[in-house]
């Protein structure tokens, strides 16, 4: 049975709430009144605070519930506190060459920097008014029936996702990033691919239960997980991994907070010191697809420490620190507002009733991806590259404040129902919906990309997988399963 602070959830929600209140007037004084000084102490100081109360925020999600950690809400506090809390900070502590990278994409003056603060401060307000609304809207109580450890269950389960996400993977999702295959993967079928993450998650649950024998299967799957990512140069894909060990740590160990808090730190260092580096040297090396071998991932590790190699790719990019200017979205979100109050704007939004057609049914759909042509607006040059602005920017490019106001208690309405859902399978001991709880978390530390492809496209997704699973794979799965346990138990 869970138990919810609930009072103290809201009261620390109401803190955020107000907070961001206070920030998005303070700025909107500091517009009205155009002081060159107070511009610059806002756009130092605002950050900070924003950042400090998307943590705060994070920490108590975490507090109300022993199960939040398993919901999209502390994970989009987190991301927030980092894209729209320390990103920004760049402008102002980062090195002059960091500045620079920024603004050679879209150069942001005091006044752009600051409307983007105005900005991110007001969506995150909207979104902690739905957090708080929806946590009343879909409340109800948890049931309490608690699945009882079905040994047959969890290991048909996970051989399950297994082969599934193992076959889905390497027939079409891998062969997909590495651009061996030209047509528009349909989402479904990527997110099918992600099932081996699952399978991690229920062995580390095995192994906790007793049977030992799985962590052979484990060890493997670890190993093939990271080994494919690195292949694909992805460091999301990289993150997913370290995110299904956490989860599968966090649901047989169940560590305190502390725990956490000094994993995320280590998590964090490993990104900033090793993981950006490693996949930014190694696209110099081997190209922005992927790498293709491990022959050529192992040479990407060597050419790291050949001095003539580091510095030929240091000469690109000189003192910039890459890993602070890949999280810092200002100069993108001030395009994005200055294009729209131009009289341009976007129409990304418009791809909404895309998201409900399959695209095996409906090849000719567009890519609902716009980053390349974006950047492409952007820079006036046709490029591979696929930029993003984040939901709230995106919401401005297409409709001013109304639209932002719209899109993001939208988001707020769908991460609080993932996160209830969470809680709730999780609760009950329902493992065959934690697909549908991974969908939840990627949506949570997503709010740095496109609304549709990132919250209407995903939550569709989860529905499909989620009435499969009940109605499909489950009756299967359960079928002679406790015929199977007695027969065990007798021999």
């Amino acid at each position: 049975m869970l138990t919810l602070q609930k009072s103290g959830y809201q009261m620390k929600m109401i803190t955020v709430w107000l907070i961001s209140a206070g920030l998005a007037i303070f700025y909107l004084i500091v517009l009205l009144v155009a002081s060159v000084e107070l511009l610059v102490f806002a756009n130092k100081v605002g950050p900070v605070i924003l950042l400090c109360t998307c943590f705060f925020g994070a920490y108590y999600s975490i507090k109300s519930s022993p199960q939040a950690f398993v919901s999209p809400q502390p994970w989009f506090f987190f991301a927030c506190a980092v894209y729209f809390g320390f990103g920004p900070l760049v402008y102002h502590f980062g090195t002059v060459q960091s500045v620079s990278y920024c603004d050679a994409f879209f150069r942001v003056g005091e006044v752009a920097l600051l409307r983007t603060n105005l900005l991110n401060a007001v969506g995150i307000f909207v979104i902690v008014s739905g957090f708080i609304l929806g946590k009343n809207i879909f409340k109800r109580k948890y049931s309490k029936c608690i699945n009882v450890f079905n040994y047959i269950e969890v290991r048909r389960l996970m051989f399950f996702f297994l082969t599934t996400g193992l076959f889905v993977k390497y027939a079409f999702a891998f062969p997909y990033y590495m651009g061996f295959i030209t047509w528009v993967l349909p989402g479904i079928i990527q997110h099918l691919a992600t099932f081996t993450k699952i399978a991690i998650i229920l062995l580390f649950i095995l192994v906790h239960k007793g049977y030992g024998q799985y962590k052979w299967i484990l060890y493997f799957l670890l190993i093939e997980e990271f080994g494919s990512a690195i292949l694909t140069l992805s460091k999301l894909a990289i993150i997913e991994v370290f995110v299904a060990i956490g989860i599968g740590w966090y649901l047989t160990k169940h560590p305190t907070f502390r725990s956490l808090a000094l994993s995320t730190v280590a998590l964090c260092l490993f990104y900033v010191l090793v993981l950006s580096p490693f996949i930014l040297f190694a696209r110099f090396v081997a190209g922005s697809v992927g790498v293709g071998t491990l022959s050529e991932v192992s040479n990407t590790a060597t050419g790291m420490y050949n001095d003539k190699q580091r510095d030929n790719f240091a000469d690109i990019l000189p003192g910039v620190q890459g890993w602070w200017t890949r999280v810092a979205y200002a100069n993108a979100q001030a395009f994005a507002m200055t294009d729209y109050d131009k009289g341009k704007g976007g129409k990304t939004v418009s791809m909404i009733p895309y998201a409900f057609v399959p695209r095996l049914l409906f090849p000719e759909k567009p890519v609902m991806t716009p980053g390349r042509e974006f950047t492409e607006i952007i820079t006036g040059e046709e490029t591979e590259t696929a930029t993003a602005a984040g939901f709230f920017a995106e919401a401005y490019w297409n409709g001013g404040w109304p639209l932002m106001f719209i899109i993001s208690f939208i988001v707020a309405l769908i991460l609080s129902g993932f996160s209830i859902v969470a809680e709730r399978f999780i609760v009950s001991g329902h493992y065959e919906y934690l697909p549908v709880i991974m969908i939840g978390i990627t949506v949570g530390y997503s709010p740095c990309d496109w609304f549709v492809v990132t919250y209407i496209g995903p939550l569709v997704n989860a529905i499909t997988i989620y009435m499969s699973m009940r109605y499909l794979v489950m009756p299967l799965v359960r079928h002679n399963s406790h015929i199977a346990i007695r027969t065990l138990s007798h021999s």
